[in-house]
């Protein structure tokens, strides 16, 4: 969708105006489509099918939408609605709490213009790149805040509403969440049962959904909702990966044990394939995880009984995976989240200490990342361009912690995660579900609302790393417990930090076996206890390909093809996850 607002226009001030050829979209449940015109308004949303039935109910039942000026919707259910007011000559927009469904904007010579598509907001806007942007993604894999990889292009954060004035040309912007504000104080009995009865709810409209499966807790939690909602027997579970894994099988255990059905795909070269990775953008304005993109050809093929396509991606908020120690690597992380279980007050951030931090001092967790040029980069461009350019990424972390500071987050733990959930799980881990969902209907029972605000609201102490999880399971589907998730090494219902232990164990078990593949040059296996769904670019030349593919002077693409080459007998996971990074990029045409 792209619509476009005209300064000068009095009668009709507002177009919807169809892609250029060169930023064209595909159809998509998810795009954001013209649903109705009332009293002088036009109505545009895109959101799952049960945000678009509660906007039609509000219609109809004449609900005030609007308060102190500003659109607050405060829906259920995740989507982004946009309302032009022909009379006022203003456009209303808020998105939901999370930002499942993107909108950017920018301002023309003549207008405003609203797309939920960058490269079609590029179209019109044709910003320069933003170099902070690109530091940003080559850092971090996101951008921060409002910012995109085009200067002129804004970003909807989530939760934020947005009046666009025709007449004085101006933006007002409103925080209309209150997610991570001053937490629920029950006791973690209360809290259990609380979180068992939203998540049934919220679990209930699963009947007939394409569950993307994982051997983790997030989509162990969902399947433990929908046994307890009563709809497990209609869900149709797709895992993509190495269907030789430790966690495929898994997965193939708990699917025969409960009788679930289960369609395994092994991922193939195919994937990276240029024209495959062209299409995929030009439909997703994004390659981050061309997996998803072939799983949404999947369920497109499927059973027409699958209604929907669903993933525990955002199960990672109530499961306590975005605080503190994730910012941390190695020893201080498994220190950290050691720490936290046991109650100790030390080593909980980056730095060792013993006493209270305020919300601010979050911003140490947060500035956590690799500042160097990137093996990938010309020399050249990095002197003359990024050199010191992460003192306005950091600039950006600091405004995203002063805008969770002024909605009222007083704990430095909810800031990190509220960072991690507005930034990354929003961009990347949503692209991957919206992405699998592009023939069936969207459906996250995480992004519920009221299961949302508790999960937020739940102290970091309470739910780290899967301690609510583990409870609201077991008072569920305890079965579901007798299953290790993949990162650890024994039943996930075993106390958490026993588990713990285990995954020190897994990875160091893990690390071994890939320094004995590397040195005796493949003769011992490379270990499958976790994620080897990429090694078979081992035998491919698809990394290679892909570099004789790109366009943009960022790139050392002599330095590039030398290091691939060079990668041999080595974990193809980090590799492939650096390459599609810039590809993406590449793609966004970033100059």
């Amino acid at each position: 969708m792209l619509l476009k607002a005209s300064f000068a226009t009095q009668n009709a001030p507002f177009e919807q105006i169809k892609p250029t050829p060169h930023a064209k979209c595909f159809p998509n449940d998810t795009e954001t489509e013209l649903i109705g015109r009332f009293e002088g308004q036009q109505i545009y949303a895109s959101g799952t099918r049960e945000f678009l039935k509660e906007i039609t109910d509000a219609v109809k039942q004449d609900r005030q939408l609007i308060d102190d000026g500003m659109l607050d919707t405060k829906f259920n259910n995740p989507g982004l609605l946009i309302i032009c007011d022909y009379g006022k000559r203003i456009i209303y927009m808020q998105s939901d709490l999370i930002g499942l469904f993107p909108a950017f904007w920018g301002t023309s010579e003549d207008g405003f213009v609203i797309s939920d598509s960058i490269p079609q907001l590029q179209a019109v806007i044709r910003g320069d790149t933003d170099d902070v942007a690109v530091a940003e993604i080559i850092s971090k894999d996101y951008t921060v805040g409002t910012r995109t990889l085009f200067k002129g292009i804004n970003r909807v954060r989530p939760g934020e509403s947005l009046l666009f004035d025709l007449g004085s040309r101006k933006v007002r912007s409103v925080d209309k969440s209150q997610l991570w504000t001053p937490g629920d104080s029950s006791s973690m009995q209360s809290l259990i049962q609380t979180g068992a009865e939203l998540l049934v709810e919220a679990c209930r409209p699963m009947t007939g959904t394409m569950l993307m499966m994982s051997a983790g807790w997030d989509s162990k939690t969902l399947l433990a909702g929908a046994f307890a909602a009563g709809v497990a027997d209609t869900i149709h579970l797709y895992y993509h990966g190495a269907v030789d894994s430790r966690e495929a099988r898994l997965i193939r255990a708990q699917a025969d044990r409960f009788g679930l059905q289960l369609t395994m795909k092994g991922l193939d070269p195919s994937l990276f394939d240029h024209g495959f990775l062209q299409s995929s953008f030009e439909r997703y304005s994004d390659v981050m995880n061309p997996h998803w993109h072939s799983a949404a050809l999947f369920s497109a093929r499927v059973n027409p009984e699958v209604q929907s396509v669903s993933a525990g991606i955002h199960g990672e908020i109530i499961g306590g995976h975005d605080g503190p120690p994730d910012f941390l690597s190695g020893w201080r992380k498994s220190a950290s989240v050691f720490c936290y279980l046991t109650g100790v007050p030390i080593l909980r951030g980056p730095h060792p200490s013993g006493k209270e931090i305020s919300p601010r001092d979050s911003v140490g967790n947060l500035k956590l990342y690799h500042r160097g040029k990137p093996w990938y980069m010309c020399e050249d461009v990095w002197r003359d361009r990024f050199e010191g350019i992460h003192a306005q990424v950091d600039r950006d972390i600091e405004a995203c912690v002063d805008r969770y500071i002024a909605r009222g987050t007083v704990w430095p733990e909810a800031v990190v995660e509220a960072f991690d959930v507005e930034n990354r799980l929003n961009q990347i881990t949503s692209d991957q579900l919206r992405s699998a969902a592009t023939f069936k209907p969207l459906l996250a029972p995480f992004a519920n609302r009221q299961l949302m605000e508790f999960s937020c609201g739940v102290p970091y102490e309470k739910k780290v790393h899967r301690t609510l999880n583990q409870k609201v399971v077991e008072k569920l589907f305890p079965e579901l417990l007798e299953y290790p998730t993949a990162a650890v090494l024994c039943k996930s219902g075993r106390p958490i930090l026993v588990q713990e232990v285990t995954r020190a164990i897994r990875k160091a078990t893990e690390d071994g076996r890939w320094w004995m593949y590397r040195t005796t040059n493949g003769k011992v296996s490379a270990p499958n206890f976790g994620w080897p769904n990429f090694q078979f670019l081992q035998h491919s030349t698809a990394m290679r390909d892909m570099v004789n593919d790109l366009k943009s002077p960022l790139w050392d693409k002599e330095k590039m093809a030398t290091f691939i080459d060079n990668w041999g007998y080595r974990n193809y996971h980090g590799l492939q996850g650096v390459m599609m990074k810039v590809k993406t990029l590449d793609l966004f045409g970033v100059s």
